[in-house]
Parts: C-alpha cells; structure tokens; sequence
C-alpha cells in the first residue's frame, strides 16, 4: 500500500500501525515526559497538524513530527481509552514525499523553525 505514495508533498492518510521514525528525523531522542505531555494534548485537542514522512522502500519514515508519532503510538497502545470522549487518531495525516532532498530540507525546516515560548507566554497557556 505505501508504494502508491509516489508524488511529492501530497498529504496522504496512513494507518498508524505503518508509520515508523526516520532516521533523518532530528529528534531520536526524546523525554518520556515530553512524549507523554503529547498524547494528553493529541487527546484533548487532537491532531492539530499533520506528521511528515519520507516514502523508503520500507514504507513511510516519519522526518518531522516525531514526538506527536511516539504520542499517537502511546495513545493506540492505551486502546484510545484515556479520555472518555477520545476519538482516535488513525489513519495519521502524513505529507509525504519519494524524494529524498525534500524530505531532508523538511525534516530541518520542522525542527530549526521552532522555538520554545516566552516564559511569560508558556504560563499563559498553561493558565488557560
């Protein structure tokens, strides 16, 4: 099935169960507390944007949006059952690419693009 993935930047629905973390994707590493905090957000609000992956011959590799694949695989391991109202959240939007440069450029345009909250801002948020 992922072999018809083939033109680039299409975003595609795929069953969670088929994604897997690329090794382009910058962070291998992360906090089991940050994963967690993840998925209670991913099942309060959802998927608020798409993951995006790289088509391999091994199928779709996840070059940004780790954090929010390892959440999502925590959450379908609970059976979506931590909040009674949670729908789950698979099949995953993925924008995917065939081509290699692509995914590349996206995997450090998700991760450089980011910056951490104002302190001031991060307690808003978390107030709100």
């Amino acid at each position: 099935m992922a072999k018809d993935f083939i033109s680039r930047g299409d975003l595609r629905l795929i069953p969670l169960a088929e994604l897997r973390l690329s090794p382009l994707n910058s962070r291998q590493e992360i906090a089991a507390e940050e994963v967690e905090a993840m998925a209670e957000s991913l099942a309060v609000a959802g998927l608020l944007q798409n993951l995006i992956g790289h088509l391999t011959p091994q199928g779709i590799e996840i070059v940004g949006g780790g954090t929010r694949l390892r959440a999502l695989q925590r959450l379908a391991a609970e059976g979506w059952s931590r909040h009674a109202d949670l729908i789950p959240i698979d099949p995953v939007p993925v924008k995917v690419t065939a081509d290699l440069q692509e995914a590349v450029a996206w995997a450090g345009t998700e991760n450089s693009a980011r910056s951490a909250l104002h302190p001031a801002d991060e307690v808003r948020a978390y107030a709100a």
